[in-house]
């Protein structure tokens, strides 16, 4: 079983060496919400690719969540979320890859009130479940995807490296 500080270790040493010239630059607390850009194939149930950028933190999960309970209640059958322009992941961005996984199995998340109990019930909840292979993540490089694999997320979701180039 994976545990949630092992969890919590990795996406902060795989985000954190991505914006020190970021946090060097970053003066105020309160960041807008995290731009995203939704691709949906044409026809009704299609697939659709979400590119998320900047940071996946405390203030922007919740837009997340309702972006992807958006796609899930139009009748998208597949996700690929392009974390390749995602600077950092905190513990709360972590939270919402565990929502993820649970919205588009038809499934309630934990309440983010109940903290990290509900997380790692959550989380140990989708690793039982098995891959995910309604949702894919995709990553542009060898470190993230260690990272997600330490995390136990490669058992959550399909991941794939494209750097893009």
């Amino acid at each position: 079983m994976i545990g949630v500080q092992t969890i919590q270790r990795s996406f902060i040493r795989l985000f954190s060496a991505r914006t020190e010239d970021a946090q060097a630059t970053d003066t105020t607390r309160k960041r807008p919400a995290i731009p995203i850009a939704i691709d949906q194939a044409a026809g009704e149930g299609g697939t659709a690719v979400m590119r998320v950028r900047g940071r996946m933190d405390q203030h922007c999960y919740k837009q997340l969540l309702a972006a992807w309970e958006t796609l899930h209640a139009a009748g998208t059958e597949r996700l690929v979320l392009d974390l390749r322009g995602v600077t950092k992941v905190e513990l709360t961005g972590f939270y919402a890859l565990h929502c993820l996984a649970r919205i588009f199995r038809d499934e309630a998340y934990a309440d983010p009130d109940h903290g990290m109990a509900g997380l790692r019930r959550m989380a140990e909840e989708n690793l039982a479940a098995g891959t995910h292979e309604r949702v894919r993540l995709r990553v542009d490089d060898a470190q993230s995807m260690a990272a997600l694999k330490k995390a136990g997320l490669d058992r959550v979701f399909p991941i794939t490296v494209d750097s893009g180039a």
